[in-house]
């Protein structure tokens, strides 16, 4: 019953968001290590994960492709969410990268509409269901292109992003009000995970969902950090951090005080 659920809740995920799917290998490599020394079980649950979660990805692509005659895995509109921020990554222009001033969506629909209607002139009565399926496909090689022509491009958007997610903003105070309140977190993260020495396995497998997951989805598309919980991730590892210092002071205090002769 609980591998029936990890199946169900990873594919109606996928569906929901695509980048889920990458929960998938991660859930079964955990799997491994959980039941490695029982082969059968581990086997009989990896069947029933990977049979639940094609049998829901299976029904979502049998419907996309009877209404629109076209393999659609998950949404028609992958292709597109990499352009979103390019304009704003090329200038590094961070007052476009908000919320409430959405140049970086915008520049992204201007394209995604010139390649829509360019299809729609090549194939005049071609369905909407179909038109945006190829929009889609087309869209995704043009990303695929994009990255393989300006690898550097792609780096600099990385690590542009690196920066983006955290606390840049409209306004000034908006920017330094974010770095405030994030950037202590972010430092308590990081020295939480250099000094967790041991990992359980809830724990390698948190830190290896945000690795294959978190940290690639928020970093490649611009406004991610409206769309990811973050901040409660961060604040979650930055407690092994708080935990760490906590004991180490308690280390100090349990130490013998030597006497004054002898010290």
């Amino acid at each position: 019953m609980k591998a029936a659920q990890v199946g169900l809740s990873v594919g109606i995920a996928t569906l929901t968001k695509s980048a889920c799917v990458m929960l998938l290998p991660v859930i079964l490599f955990f799997a491994l290590l959980k039941w490695r020394t029982k082969l059968h079980q581990l086997l009989s649950y990896a069947f029933i994960i990977v049979f639940f979660h094609i049998s829901i990805l299976s029904l979502w692509l049998i419907r996309n492709y009877s209404i629109s005659g076209e393999i659609v895995p998950f949404t028609t509109n992958s292709g597109g969410v990499f352009f979103i921020g390019n304009r704003v990554v090329e200038q590094f222009d961070v007052k476009t990268l908000t919320a409430g001033e959405p140049e970086a969506e915008i520049a992204a629909q201007a394209l995604y509409r010139a390649v829509q209607d360019g299809i729609a002139a090549r194939v005049p009565h071609i369905s909407l269901r179909r038109l945006e399926a190829q929009t889609a496909k087309q869209l995704t090689a043009m990303a695929r292109q994009l990255v393989f022509e300006k690898p550097l491009f792609a780096v600099r958007k990385f690590l542009s992003g690196m920066c983006f997610i955290w606390f840049l903003s409209s306004t000034t105070a908006k920017s330094w009000g974010w770095m405030m309140f994030q950037m202590p977190l972010v430092a308590l993260a990081v020295i939480g995970i250099c000094r967790q020495r041991q990992w359980d396995l809830r724990q390698g497998f948190l830190l290896c969902v945000v690795v294959a997951y978190i940290v690639p989805y928020t970093l490649l598309l611009a406004l991610a950090r409206y769309g990811m919980p973050i901040t409660p991730i961060i604040i979650l590892f930055s407690g092994y951090g708080l935990v760490s210092f906590l004991k180490q002071d308690t280390n100090r205090a349990d130490l013998p005080v030597p006497h004054p002769l002898v010290a």
